[in-house]
């Protein structure tokens, strides 16, 4: 009887493992057709829009966008390559606005505070001469507008941030440049 019982035994453990197999196969193959269904789906919604991108820009007869033919203008080039001549090891930016050089303080009330960073928003300088460890030493505008030269001056200053505005075409010699931007 216990034989009988033994072969029993194994007989189900067999019979409900070659079960387990049969039903992880199963999975396996509903898996890979949802794999391969994911896949086919994939692939169209590619092929629909690589259609449609092609059939936008025959209709747009150019893009909306080129890039710029230079960062700067020939005059800016030129002071640029006067003030990397003139403070080798110092790091030249340019074109940024003051909101990147100054903070407002959170002191002041959220109305005054809102109407300054505008303004910081919108006002620029050419070039910005930083340190190494590029902390902003001076900023430099060329030709602006009187009475933004003076606020840009003014915000500036307040920073501990020197500030040189030049106008016309009679640009410093690097010496003289050199020591009113380092002072």
């Amino acid at each position: 009887m216990t034989t009988f019982l033994v072969i029993l035994l194994v007989v189900l453990l067999g019979g409900g493992g070659w079960l387990i197999v049969r039903q992880q196969a199963e999975h396996k193959k509903q898996s890979e057709s949802r794999s391969a269904a994911m896949l086919a789906a994939l692939q169209e919604h590619a092929a629909a829009v690589a259609r449609s991108t092609a059939t936008a820009r025959s209709d747009s007869p150019a893009a909306p966008f080129r890039k710029r033919d230079a960062l700067l203008t020939q005059r800016q080039n030129m002071f640029y390559l006067l003030l990397k001549t003139g403070l080798p090891e110092h790091v030249i930016f340019g074109n940024l606005r003051l909101a990147e050089l100054v903070v407002v303080e959170a002191a002041l009330p959220a109305g005054e505070r809102e109407q300054r960073l505008r303004l910081l928003e919108r006002l620029r300088v050419e070039f910005v001469v930083c340190d190494r460890t590029l902390q902003p030493l001076a900023a430099v505008s060329l030709d602006g507008i009187e009475t933004e030269v003076q606020r840009i001056g003014e915000y500036l200053q307040a920073a501990g941030i020197r500030y040189l505005s030049l106008t016309g075409d009679n640009l410093p010699k690097r010496e003289e440049l050199r020591s009113r931007i380092l002072g």
